[in-house]
């Protein structure tokens, strides 16, 4: 059976969480705080230190959009689409590559910055006073911006739950979970299309049921 590491609220081991979930795919979750493994051990699963992480036998995968590749290459098919549309069957479309994945890898950037600030905040930074974070909060509200563009109110790749979809949904969620620590600092509502996007997927089960538990019971690596 595969094993899959994670953290209780990670926005990173909840993209897998979601995907798992579509597919229908039987995983062992071992939810604990990145920073409580054996570094000994966790270094060899993954240099970066981070979660998730997949075990498959002797494969070992990580980093979240990684991961999600594996899963549909090694489970190809759907298992969603009872859910209404179903999940996308690859990461990028053949005819839109370049598109789709310059979408994700704007997402990727914006998520990192939501988890980054959040720690800096946590540890008593004043982002505003510092150069670096008045610079992530431009890049924050510039990769929204693209991104509000590139998007449609049915998602980013109508017709299907895209892994662009998955890769929005989870550090936003994460944004709000965390309001009172980053309210003041970055805000991506506003947007109509990112908000019809979120308002599309909030009650579809894959998502409701990874939502992130209470924001103090858990511990969440800064990049995955």
């Amino acid at each position: 059976m595969l094993k899959l590491l994670v953290t209780g609220g990670s926005p990173y081991s909840r993209k897998v969480r979601i995907v798992l979930a579509e597919k229908g795919i039987e995983c062992d979750q071992h939810v604990q705080s990145a920073s409580k493994r054996p570094l000994d051990v966790f270094s060899k699963q993954n240099p970066n230190l981070a979660v998730p992480v997949l075990i498959d036998g002797e494969m070992t995968i990580f980093e979240s959009n990684l991961i999600i590749e594996y899963l549909l290459d090694k489970f190809p098919g759907e298992n969603s689409s009872r859910w209404g549309v179903p999940l996308a069957q690859r990461m990028t479309r053949p005819d839109h590559h370049w598109r789709d994945a310059k979408v994700l890898a704007t997402l990727e950037a914006m998520a990192d910055i939501i988890v980054n600030m959040k720690f800096y905040l946590s540890s008593g930074v004043d982002v505003a006073t510092v150069a670096y974070g008045r610079r992530q909060q431009t890049r924050f509200n510039t990769c929204l911006d693209w991104l509000e563009e590139q998007a449609t109110t049915e998602g980013f790749v109508p017709g299907v739950f895209s892994v662009q979809d998955i890769n929005l949904i989870c550090p936003l969620t994460y944004l709000d979970a965390r309001g009172e620590i980053l309210k003041d600092t970055l805000d991506w509502h506003g947007r109509p299309r990112l908000e019809a996007i979120m308002k599309l997927y909030r009650q579809r089960p894959s998502v409701a049921s990874t939502m992130p538990g209470p924001a103090e019971n858990a511990v969440y690596s800064s990049a995955g």
